[in-house]
């Protein structure tokens, strides 16, 4: 398991009680991650109320830990107990913070944990039936779950803002694929090496929101998608910020930050950050600019954009974790301005003539998990047919 902060074999948070005993690690970014974090309003829901937020009484024992890059990984207040577990070339042992409490009782032996015997019924072998499709990287998750590898399969595996690609694996013959909508066009590529999938890239022409249609068929495959491209350019700065610049509290004085000295600034075509348990350092459209000084909490960020649109209604719509501002010419679309868990925001804006808007964003983050995703469609938002 390889992404974020997030990424042990076993992941509990909060847990008290657990008793993790006689399990095999091999191979992970870290074998068991245990820890407590600031819970917001957690603590006044109901499972909160009735089983606490405190992480304790946990016992992990008897477990092989082998070629794991860290094998135990304890964050912010917790206690957990340890007992006779094997390491062989690990590179980390144990990793803690100092309020963890760590116990090592090497007679303390867990009980026996024995497999349950099922009957199996039946010839039909699944496990291995296709091994070339063993690993994490063949499976590929749709809306209604792992894709089969056999079904024809289309999807998204990029969006900049300014263009889309789309994946299209197992049509039944050569697709034909058309795409409507104003200011767009669409190219299709076959795939470079045999078992590779073909390509379509949706894209807009210039800069603006453009709403398109694209249909595929293949033999009796015979599909719709629909999407909208915002190709804008968006001028981003990203800073630290600490107590006394709580943007909740002191919000001119967190502005400044972004002209401070922990202020890095770049172009992008989309406002679109799935931080996870990391911050902009670890994301690919900030990757030209060195951000490793902001670290993964207490950071913000400031985004400033023109874009026209055309007279009508405009839907925007912000997923976000923690606090999200949206303001147009300077009156507010989306404010949510609070320490939150992921959350969808929506707002919308009616010009009763074209023209262009002046499009502010601004966000912070606070600690823990991170998301900042902007979307701008029209309220009508397919193209007509003809």
């Amino acid at each position: 398991m390889a992404y974020g902060l997030e990424r042990g074999g076993v992941n509990i948070e909060h847990g008290q009680n657990n008793r993790i005993v006689h399990n095999v690690f091999k191979a992970n970014k870290c074998g068991e991650h245990l820890w407590w974090d600031p819970e917001g309003d957690f603590s006044q829901k109901p499972w909160a109320k009735a089983n606490g937020t405190a992480s304790k009484g946990n016992l992990i024992g008897a477990n092989e830990f082998t070629e794991d890059v860290c094998a135990l990984h304890f964050r912010g207040p917790s206690e957990v107990t340890l007992s006779q577990n094997r390491l062989r070339n690990v590179d980390i042992p144990i990793e803690q913070d100092n309020e963890a409490k760590v116990h090592i009782i090497p007679e303390l032996a867990p009980d026996n944990v024995e497999a349950p015997d099922y009957p199996v019924l039946g010839q039909t072998r699944p496990v291995g039936a296709r091994a070339q499709l063993r690993t994490r990287q063949n499976i590929i998750m749709t809306q209604w779950g792992p894709w089969d590898h056999t079904s024809p399969l289309v999807r998204m595996i990029q969006d900049t803002g300014e263009s889309v690609q789309y994946e299209l694996r197992k049509m039944p013959g050569r697709p034909t694929v058309t795409v409507q909508g104003h200011g767009i066009e669409g190219q299709y590529a076959e795939p470079s090496r045999p078992g590779e999938p073909t390509t379509y890239t949706v894209s807009a022409m210039r800069s603006g929101v453009y709403p398109y249609r694209m249909h595929i068929k293949a033999d009796d495959f015979n599909e719709t998608f629909t999407g909208t491209l915002v190709s804008v350019a968006w001028n981003v700065t990203f800073f630290k910020w600490t107590e006394p610049t709580d943007p909740r509290e002191h919000i001119d004085t967190w502005r400044r930050l972004a002209s401070g000295q922990t202020a890095a600034s770049m172009q992008v075509h989309r406002l679109s950050f799935p931080y996870g348990g990391g911050g902009p350092s670890g994301q690919p459209l900030l990757a030209s600019v060195d951000m490793t000084h902001l670290g993964s909490d207490y950071f913000g960020m400031i985004a400033h954009t023109q874009l026209a649109l055309s007279a009508g209604t405009w839907d925007f719509s912000t997923l976000s974790d923690d606090g999200i501002r949206v303001t147009v010419d300077g009156a507010p679309v989306i404010d949510n301005w609070t320490w939150h868990g992921p959350t969808r925001n929506t707002g919308e804006l009616t010009l009763d003539r074209d023209r262009t808007v002046k499009i502010t964003v601004e966000y912070f983050e606070i600690n823990g998990h991170a998301v900042l995703d902007l979307e701008i469609t029209p309220k009508s938002s397919l193209p007509s047919s003809d």
